[in-house]
């Protein structure tokens, strides 16, 4: 397949929706305003699509540009997380490994982790995502991410799967809930229940499947609120309950008055795991780096 648009062409089309003009445009590439229309010509022309549309001083973009927009700052972000890569490893690091997880996982390992990085015999670079991976383990199979740690085993035959530690689900409670003078949890206690989550898909192996498939059970009403902070916010307010990892809750518990309960299901566990590209195992810096991170799992 030929590759129909260049880096100059993705360049152009993020400044010109970020600055929404022709002129700043040509002035921050440092071309003339006739040289960036003839780039957008040309880009049409190549991809055989209108992608810009004129409104009186202003452009406008199709939605072939928006699409487009996409790829350019995914591609442009990699490419700038690749120079600082790059430029990390020229100033006599050896390696930088990437980390990140999922809406599930804790960063109380992370100090741990540094500190080792920080003071073992390679020079290594830890770097971390300012964002929150959707697929920490497709990151992974496209080298956006090195190493990702997620709880459950995915099913994905393309990476290797490193067991961390096993840990326990359990019922997070908010201030005065009924159920809080239970020592441990039935499924039946969560049926009409108002059920807070990250995400309203279930997962298999998860307690979506444990608690409520597996005893033919609703929640009265589930919740999506997308991160762990946001889950135990809306938790803490009342308005539900939760089962997570006891690690991924732990950090909140105690300035939060939440209480936690143990399940009264032998199968309520799951297996913190360290995901890898198969290539990597010949990597020294990722090799470390994942042992100081088993040693972290061990150590909490």
């Amino acid at each position: 397949m030929t590759v129909k648009v260049g880096m100059r062409h993705l360049v152009m089309l993020d400044l010109l929706v970020k600055t929404g003009s022709v002129s700043e445009t040509a002035r921050s590439l440092g071309l003339t305003q006739s040289a960036v229309s003839h780039r957008m010509r040309e880009a049409e022309k190549r991809l055989n699509a209108r992608l810009f549309l004129r409104i009186g001083r202003k452009i406008g973009f199709t939605s072939a540009a928006e699409r487009l927009l996409l790829v350019a700052r995914d591609v442009l972000g990699e490419l700038e997380r690749v120079q600082q890569d790059l430029e990390k490893l020229s100033g006599g690091y050896e390696d930088v490994v990437r980390l990140g997880g999922g809406c599930y996982t804790p960063y109380d390992w992370l100090p741990m982790v540094q500190q080792a990085v920080s003071n073992g015999p390679g020079r290594l670079a830890l770097e971390l995502p300012s964002r929150l991976p959707e697929d920490p383990v497709a990151e992974v199979k496209t080298a956006l991410l090195d190493i990702a740690i997620l709880p459950g085993r995915p099913d994905d035959p393309e990476v290797i799967q490193h067991h961390l530690a096993s840990d326990d689900l359990v019922a997070v409670l908010p201030p005065g809930h009924a159920l809080v003078g239970k020592t441990q949890l039935e499924p039946a206690d969560f049926a009409g229940l108002p059920y807070v989550t990250h995400h309203t898909r279930p997962e298999r192996g998860r307690e979506y499947e444990i608690i409520f498939t597996r005893h033919g059970l609703l929640p009265k009403l589930v919740v999506g609120a997308g991160m762990t902070e946001a889950v135990l916010q809306v938790v803490r307010a009342g308005l539900g309950v939760t089962i997570q990892p006891r690690r991924t809750v732990a950090p909140f518990v105690e300035g939060w008055g939440l209480t936690l309960r143990p399940l009264a299901v032998a199968e309520a566990r799951v297996d913190w795991v360290a995901v890898t590209r198969p290539r990597d195992a010949v990597r020294p810096g990722v090799s470390a780096v994942l042992e100081y991170i088993r040693a972290a799992f061990q150590a909490g």
